[in-house]
C-alpha cells in the first residue's frame, strides 16, 4: 500500500497495486467479482473503494486512505 494524494482537491487516498501475473485464472475473477461489489458499497465500517485503473502488467486500487 501507498500514500497518495488525488490531483484534482488534493484528497489522501491508498494505493493497492496487485501484480497480474501471479494471478491464476479463478483469481482473477474473484479479484474482479470482489473489485464490482467493493465499488458499490458504501458504509461507514467499509474502506471505499474509488477508482479501479488497469495497465497491461498491474492492477492499481485507489481507496480511502485510514490512518
Amino acid at each position: 500500500m501507498h500514500r497518495a494524494r488525488k490531483k484534482a482537491g488534493g484528497e489522501e487516498v491508498a494505493i493497492k497495486s496487485i501484480d497480474k501475473s501471479v494471478l491464476k485464472g479463478t483469481d482473477v475473477k474473484m479479484l474482479a467479482s470482489e473489485c464490482a461489489v467493493l465499488k458499490q458499497v458504501d458504509h461507514p465500517n467499509c474502506i471505499k473503494l474509488s477508482e479501479i485503473f488497469r495497465t497491461p502488467s498491474k492492477l492499481v486500487l485507489v481507496m480511502e486512505l485510514v490512518t
